[in-house]
């Protein structure tokens, strides 16, 4: 297969016993949906940047994860979500931030690129630009995870569940994206990783595309996606080996991040108890796997 993909759908501490068979099932269906897209989208030879962008869109529209429809709330129970897209060819990217009442913030973010190459919107001006270009507007009563209680699927005191995507295409170009409704219960006004380019997300042609999920402010002071460019072109390591390296020198429970090299190779990392995540082989068989994986728990096989 001359394209790769892969997804998260956040990091999280729950034990798998945590986890009802039914849980498990729509969480694996939503990701197993999300990479059918993008899969289709690859093989039709559409661009890396378009195939992140519907995938994660789709994975926003999920609410299972917190993102888009599903995203947490802060302190004040309000919504203010973060998305964040790259493209590996040029380096260009946009980046919004603290935004409510915009149904799909990777649409948002994939705009702003578009239209200014490099930029981060924050607010209310950011939402001023959505409606200015016509994107989906909603009210607060689309969200649902109204409180504390009624996180769904992920369990409760998880503060996690961001959703990401790498894809390197068939013109071999690389690219990421990622989408959060922040940690669960934040103080108001807080940006995570998902906001920071070289913190939660980078894509290089000349490296890799990554797209990490945690406690966002150990991946900012750690520069964690930049970390991983800068060990693959400056030090020469493996993709292997520098994940490696990199998850390792985390503080336990931190989180986890998909990263994917120029040449295609995929590793996907995590220090917590499980981490959504997914991928899709040559045969066009899709992985899908939520703990690590052992001669007990192997991915589920789903054919795209």
């Amino acid at each position: 297969m001359n394209f790769v993909i892969a997804v998260h759908g956040g990091a999280f501490h729950s034990d798998r016993e945590n986890f009802s068979f039914d849980a498990e099932k729509k969480i694996k269906l939503c990701v197993k949906n999300a990479l059918k897209i993008g899969y289709d989208k690859l093989k039709q030879k559409d661009k890396n940047l378009n195939v992140v962008e519907s995938v994660l869109t789709y994975m926003e529209d999920c609410s299972i994860f917190n993102a888009g429809k599903g995203s947490k709330q802060n302190v004040n129970l309000e919504y203010e979500l973060e998305a964040s897209i790259m493209d590996g060819t040029n380096l260009n990217f946009g980046t919004v931030s603290l935004v409510n009442n915009i149904k799909n913030p990777i649409k948002l973010a994939r705009k702003l690129m578009d239209i200014y190459q490099n930029l981060i919107l924050v607010g209310n001006n950011a939402l001023e630009f959505a409606k200015n270009n016509r994107l989906d507007i909603i009210s607060n009563n689309y969200y649902t995870s109204k409180n504390v209680d009624e996180t769904k699927f992920i369990n409760t005191t998880n503060e996690y569940g961001t959703i990401g995507c790498v894809v390197l295409d068939q013109n071999k170009n690389l690219s990421a994206g990622i989408s959060t409704g922040g940690t669960l219960n934040k103080i108001c006004g807080r940006l995570g990783d998902a906001s920071i380019i070289g913190a939660g997300l980078y894509a290089n042609n000349s490296s890799c595309a990554i797209s990490c999920t945690g406690k966002g402010e150990i991946f900012i002071k750690n520069c964690i996606a930049y970390d991983l460019h800068s060990r693959l072109i400056y030090k020469k390591e493996s993709l292997k080996k520098a994940s490696d390296d990199i998850i390792n020198l985390l503080e336990k429970n931190s989180g986890g991040f998909i990263s994917l090299d120029k040449n295609g190779n995929l590793e996907m990392p995590f220090n917590t108890k499980g981490m959504v995540r997914g991928w899709v082989d040559a045969k066009g068989i899709a992985y899908i796997n939520l703990f690590k994986e052992n001669e007990d728990y192997a991915p589920s096989q789903y054919i795209l």
